[in-house]
């Protein structure tokens, strides 16, 4: 009795191509959400990871109508708060950890969408002088 299992790609099971390691994704670096939903997400960006990436990254977060969320997206292996956000004690809290936080890097894109659903995205790259970014 002859069985086929698999699909046409079954015969390239154990080719080179086959054991290439997935890309490197995206991280959820840290994450805090306090009582009412407001919500603050840092994430590690792959290298390569646009813009575009990015901003449809943030839209999918999860928000609480009526508060605030916000996403911050940090180049591959720099200086990214993790557990200062996660432990902060509020979201003023969190918020102090992004901002005040001495040694911390940058981050490239900032994404908050406000109490209105209004939403801003900024490239820090480009736009230092945003209040969303982080003026090191």
């Amino acid at each position: 009795m002859l069985i086929f299992l698999g699909g046409r790609d079954a015969d390239r099971a154990g080719s080179p191509d086959s054991r290439k390691p997935d890309p490197p994704r995206l991280a959820q670096a840290g994450y805090f959400k306090d009582s009412q939903g407001n919500r603050i997400f840092t994430l590690e960006m792959p290298p390569g990871f646009s813009e575009s990436q990015a901003l449809a990254d943030a839209r999918r977060r999860p928000y609480t109508s009526g508060q605030v969320t916000g996403a911050y997206y940090f180049d591959h292996r720099t200086s990214i708060p993790r557990d200062g956000i996660t432990r902060a004690g509020s979201f003023f809290a969190a918020n102090d950890v992004l901002y005040e936080t001495a040694g911390l890097s940058a981050w490239r894109y900032a994404f908050v969408k406000g109490p209105d659903g209004g939403e801003q995205f900024v490239d820090c790259t480009r736009d230092r002088e945003s209040g969303l970014c982080r003026g090191d």
